[in-house]
């Protein structure tokens, strides 16, 4: 099969044909080994026949020699040529993978050459996001690929045996550990590329948040702050209704849970990021610092009316919660009326409906119950750290509406 001018046979045929010649040149080699030792045993011999005849038989056995030396070189010649053809065979497909290999690892570059780019930090998100999305696809095919090597050279690795094998196989290791290193600088870069995309996202988002609260605080500050003809006149503070004073309190509250949630993603953001990116994020970061101070000190500008207005708010929702445990009451009272009319076993489906109804209202009475003391329980924890003045007047307010849940 190898003198048709293919020395890279399909794989079943070439596995078949080099079997065959492994075959043949072992039973050739017996048989050269089996003549070599039969033509010096008979050469030996022919030294003690008589010196006439002794010549003409070593002349002979000499001349089949010969052609034994000579057969012996070209199954030599044979054996060498079946090795390379096998070694061939084995690296044929090691280094088509291997080619295979190295081109998706080209695409793989080529997908993420902006990563590796002068320009990255200036690239638009847009742009990043695009790039990134075919990087993503062509890695996992190059990591397909890289794996798909690996496997076929450890096979090949157990097929190969003898210095020339090792050698080849050494050559294309090479090849596939340059993919490798390939692979991993891409995905390095890669990964740099979505630290940017996020950062600029964080950067964009937070940038509004801040933006937005700050606006508000402008605004909250000019109706708390007299202004400077106000201040000239000696006023040091401004009339605030307590409608606008409990708005305040209310986006203050917000306001610092949003600020701190925005600073810890911010400062997460910027210990990867690129450092012009890692300077605009660590300026964000400085601004929402200096809205939380601006809440402070205008939450401390507002105490001692916020702190009442607030605990005020907290009483009325908590005298509406209790209002509704009263209006469950009811609904308790007039499921229960029909057992109330002196006749205590009811038609069946008349007892079957008042019971439903009965434990329905007893339900919504303990949802109504607990909703209330939860309400009760979390703000007095928060009005126990305003000043006595506020504190006192709702602390005492919950004392009595915990007697009135304790009567339902």
């Amino acid at each position: 099969p190898f003198l048709k001018g293919i020395e890279v046979l399909p794989g079943e045929e070439s596995a078949k044909a080099i079997t065959e010649c492994e075959e043949a040149s072992q039973k050739s080699q017996a048989a050269v080994n089996a003549a070599t030792t039969f033509l010096r045993t008979k050469l030996a011999e022919a030294k003690r026949l008589v010196p006439d005849l002794a010549a003409s038989v070593t002349e002979e056995l000499t001349a089949h020699q010969a052609r034994l030396e000579a057969a012996a070189k070209k199954l030599a010649d044979f054996k060498k040529e079946t090795m390379e053809r096998k070694m061939a065979a084995i690296m044929a497909e090691v280094v088509d993978a291997v080619s295979a290999c190295e081109k998706k690892m080209e695409v793989l570059t080529k997908a993420a050459e902006v990563f590796s780019s002068d320009s990255l930090e200036s690239t638009s998100s847009e742009t990043l996001k695009e790039a990134l999305e075919k990087t993503t696809a062509a890695e996992k095919e190059a990591s397909a690929a890289m794996l798909e090597v690996r496997k076929c050279f450890a096979s090949k690795q157990k097929e190969a045996k003898g210095p020339d094998a090792v050698q080849a196989l050494g050559k294309v290791q090479g090849r596939i550990n340059a993919c490798q290193q390939e692979l991993m600088k891409q995905k390095k870069a890669a990964a740099s590329g979505d630290k940017l995309i996020k950062g600029k996202e964080i950067l964009t988002e937070e940038d509004a948040k801040i933006k937005k609260i700050e606006d508000e605080l402008e605004v909250a500050e000019k109706k708390v702050k007299p202004g400077e003809e106000e201040a000239a006149l000696g006023i040091e503070e401004a009339k605030v209704s307590d409608e606008e004073v409990e708005a305040m309190a209310t986006a203050f509250v917000e306001g610092q849970k949003t600020l701190r949630d925005s600073t810890r993603a911010i400062e997460a953001n910027a210990a990867s990021a690129p450092p012009s990116l890692k300077a605009l994020l660590q300026k964000l970061s400085e601004r929402s610092k200096a809205a939380l101070a601006k809440i402070t000190e205008l939450m401390a500008v507002t105490k001692d009316q916020r702190e009442r207005v607030m605990s005020e708010a907290s009483v009325r929702e908590a005298k509406g919660k209790v209002d509704e445990i009263d209006k469950c009451l009811e609904k308790v009272n007039d499921a229960e009326l029909p057992f109330l009319k002196g006749i205590e076993v009811l038609a069946l489906k008349e007892a079957h409906d008042t019971i439903a109804e009965s434990e329905a209202a007893a339900a919504a009475v303990q949802l109504a119950v607990g909703a209330a003391r939860n309400f009760m329980a979390q703000k007095t924890l928060e009005i126990k750290k305003y000043g006595e003045a506020a504190c006192k007047p709702a602390v005492e307010e919950f004392a009595g509406l915990t007697e009135r849940i304790n009567a339902a």
